[in-house]
């Protein structure tokens, strides 16, 4: 037979097994939920030790506060840490937040609904220079012939690369500027007036 009491430690959480005594003929498990002390009795060891493995376990991958659910509360526990971790968030966060909005409404079930509502109510997000530039390219492909659309490609991607903004904050004047200050590539010469008509079209 070990030493007793049986000491399990594991991760700063404690299970402990106490023989039986001349007061109590039954093997005892004790551990903590917080500051109330827990004891359960077994016939024998073997139970008791298998008993405070599990309790051991149990403490270790779902919190002490598990001890205190059924099975099906516990799964039920564990899924929600899980969704709230892929947010990071923890558990007492997403309560609480539930409980805050749900103070809004006149039926907390009504939750979801009213955040999709709120979803479609917000202004659409403007794409973009160079994503209204990639979505262009992308229809137009197969619509010309390749050689037009690979001078069309190289013409506004170029165009793209010089304007990090939305599409609806492209100017007259810079469009203007920039085709007045296009250069060729190779001997850096300003670009011929049938390029810049091209680039303006």
């Amino acid at each position: 037979m070990p030493q007793f009491p049986v000491i399990l430690k594991k991760r700063g959480a404690e299970v402990r097994i106490y023989p039986p005594s001349k007061t109590k003929n039954r093997y005892r498990v004790l551990y903590r939920l917080g500051s109330k002390r827990v004891e359960r009795v077994y016939l024998n060891y073997a139970e008791a030790k298998r008993e405070a493995d599990a309790i051991l376990r149990k403490i270790q991958t779902q919190g002490a506060h598990s001890l205190q659910l059924s099975n099906q509360e516990a799964r039920e526990y564990l899924d929600l840490k899980l969704k709230a971790s892929k947010r990071g968030m923890r558990v007492a966060d997403v309560i609480a937040d539930w409980s805050d909005a749900t103070e809004l409404l006149d039926d907390p079930r009504d939750l979801v609904n009213a955040v999709r509502a709120h979803n479609r109510s917000k202004p659409e997000r403007l794409l973009t220079l160079e994503e209204s530039v990639r979505d262009y390219i992308a229809s137009r492909k197969g619509q010309v012939a390749k050689r037009t659309f690979d001078g069309v490609c190289q013409a506004l991607e170029r165009f793209s690369q010089s304007f990090a903004c939305r599409l609806d904050q492209l100017t007259r004047s810079s469009i203007k500027a920039y085709i007045q200050a296009l250069r060729m590539k190779r001997t850096g010469k300003a670009v011929s007036a049938k390029t810049r008509n091209i680039h303006r079209e």
